[in-house]
């Protein structure tokens, strides 16, 4: 009994390498393998829920974005989540100034988990909630379930019924992953004369950015200034985002980093045969993971992006 256990707890090598091999050599394992792959996509929309759920648990108020830091110098090593709780405040309440018709309904195209539309809401306005994802609609429903939503993408929206119907469309880091041109096409739509387009998003700056995310500004100035809209309020807040990339460019380097090279070590040096069959795999992880933090490299932010607060309105 005490050998059995002891398998059990602490399998041996060749046992761990074997099962390991099956998954790829058995058919059946094989095609479950390939199904996966080819599946990533589900897979990462399946990973949607357990997000939300960490990011209510640690940052309360359901907001998704960078956050406002009004002191621009702040330090990442002196950053407390009561600070980046305060600066996603901040950002809501920045941004939500620039609203002036508060009687006819605002969209809030891009919700994420609702924590601007919870904003509105408690002011007494009018808001409507859309996102495309899943989990973040139900999660708004669950929150607010008498709030008018709609689950689709923003240039979707059916305009023979929200034609007009809108004082305001609020674009919180949500612009960046729609088409520029339909999204421009759809806002002249659903936004009634005079109302107002705020968009509080970052542009790519230079033309040599390797990361395309995001719209290019020259691109998005040419693309406004052949629609009858008229931006009527620009503001760079890169450096009031900054901190906060900082804060997780920090996190990233000084824990997650070390962290993972830790437990790799671990293996190698534990499991020796088991490091060597995933080793390329290991190591294509460890670069996308090196590769990410990039992203938040305030540095690397701040030469090829900027953060801008926009209003644009409709003539």
């Amino acid at each position: 009994m005490k050998a059995q256990y002891s398998v059990l707890v602490k399998p041996s090598v060749s046992s761990a390498t074997a099962k390991i091999l099956k998954r790829f050599v058995y058919p059946s394992h094989s095609w479950q393998v390939l199904r996966r792959l080819g599946g990533r996509r589900d897979v990462r929309k399946a990973l949607d829920d357990p997000q939300l759920k960490l990011y209510s648990e640690i940052l309360p108020g359901d907001f998704l974005h960078y956050g406002f830091f009004d002191d621009v110098n702040t330090s990442p090593d002196l950053i407390s989540i009561r600070d980046l709780q305060r600066a996603q405040l901040r950002y809501a309440e920045e941004l939500l100034r620039h609203v002036q018709d508060t009687t006819t309904p605002i969209l809030d195209a891009g919700c994420g988990m609702g924590g601007l539309t919870g904003q509105m809401l408690r002011a007494g306005w009018h808001p409507m909630a859309l996102t495309p994802n899943q989990a973040q609609i139900e999660y708004v429903r669950s929150m607010y379930p008498s709030l008018p939503v709609f689950h689709g993408k923003f240039e979707n929206l059916p305009v023979e019924k929200y034609g007009g119907g809108f004082g305001t469309v609020v674009m919180s880091e949500s612009f960046q992953y729609m088409k520029l041109n339909s999204a421009l096409f759809t806002v002249m739509q659903v936004l009634r004369p005079g109302g107002r387009w705020i968009i509080c998003d970052y542009f790519r700056t230079s033309a040599n950015a390797g990361r395309k995310s995001a719209h290019a500004w020259s691109a998005f100035e040419e693309a406004l200034r052949e629609t009858k809209m008229k931006l009527v309020f620009e503001r760079d807040i890169t450096p009031n985002v900054l901190p906060t990339l900082a804060y997780v460019h920090m996190l990233g380097e000084r824990l997650a980093t070390p962290l993972v090279n830790f437990v790799i070590a671990k293996l190698r040096k534990k499991r020796p045969a088991i490091h060597y069959v995933l080793e390329e795999v290991i190591e294509e992880l460890r670069a996308y993971m090196l590769d990410q933090l990039q992203i938040v490299n305030p540095t690397e932010f701040a030469r090829d992006k900027k953060y801008m607060l926009l209003v644009v309105e409709r003539a």
